[in-house]
């Protein structure tokens, strides 16, 4: 990663944040010394019938994660460049996307890149949340131009990350970047700029949970 970025978003990505949490929770189920979740484990399902509700997902191979989100998730891959694939998980909603993508190393993907700080949390976290925006917004492709905005630090569930605000044309953006263990978690939304949806937006990241040990299946509630 070149140097061009900030020292909370450095020490993030690259090991300098601590918790205070124990960040490398073991359990019999846990195949990967470095803290990666088994990837065969990693789906969503929502056993519910009212699939358009706002509700609570629990995303295994992801430490345990949970958070609310207004259908279903989408699961997908995206490939950054970096050795291993992002995983996402995108939920549609008519103020906006939502959901988290992760990746099982971070550290190691961030010594591999040439990228500044800002242009490796976009490209690895944040451009498969913009692309599918763009795709429900029926927007061109190149009209929506992502702008990073204020950084902060923040936190999930003791662990320590940052909040990273964004524009994407005139849509507002949050991606909430932490670690848990080497594993790299984004939660990302991308909104409609109304009073209803910074509300929803708001709860959404309110919502985000995580549990040091292994999640063994997924569910809604």
């Amino acid at each position: 990663m070149r140097n061009k970025t900030s020292l909370i978003l450095s020490g993030l990505v690259l090991g300098g944040v601590t918790s205070n949490i124990a960040c490398a929770a073991r359990t019999a189920s846990s195949p990967d010394v470095n803290g990666a979740p088994p990837s065969n484990q990693v789906r969503a399902i929502d056993k519910s019938s009212a699939s358009t509700e706002w509700k609570r997902y629990y995303l295994s191979g992801t430490h345990s994660l949970s958070l609310v989100l207004p259908s279903e998730p989408e699961q997908t891959t995206h490939d950054s460049g970096a050795p291993e694939m992002t995983r996402v998980h995108i939920s549609n909603h008519k103020s906006g996307v939502y959901g988290v993508a992760h990746l099982s190393d971070l550290p190691a993907a961030a010594r591999l890149s040439t990228e500044s700080g800002n242009e490796f949390l976009f490209n690895t976290f944040i451009q498969p949340f913009a692309v599918n925006f763009q795709r429900i917004a029926q927007t061109n492709n190149g009209s929506l131009k992502p702008r990073m905005l204020e950084e902060r630090k923040a936190s999930v569930s003791g662990f320590e990350g940052i909040d990273q605000d964004f524009s994407l044309g005139a849509f507002n953006g949050r991606a909430r970047m932490f670690r848990v263990g080497q594993t790299g978690i984004c939660v990302v939304a991308i909104w409609k700029q109304d009073t209803s949806s910074t509300e929803q937006t708001a709860a959404f990241f309110d919502s985000v949970k995580v549990e040091s040990r292994w999640a063994t299946n997924v569910s809604a509630q």
